[in-house]
């Protein structure tokens, strides 16, 4: 899968979500170090549950 197929399949989960304030800055800087390999899909999964039970 290529980085900006993960972006494009981030942001719509992102846009389904519809997040305000701090949580949507957390997934936006999540869905960009997700995209850039800086963390794996079982960190992403995790992280993105943490600041989706935050809001």
């Amino acid at each position: 899968m290529s980085c900006g197929h993960m972006s494009q399949k981030m942001g719509k989960e992102h846009e389904q979500k519809n997040m305000t304030g701090e949580g949507s800055h957390a997934l936006e800087v999540l869905n960009d170090r997700y995209a850039k390999g800086e963390i794996n899909r079982e960190e992403y999964k995790r992280i993105r549950e943490d600041i989706m039970a935050g809001d």
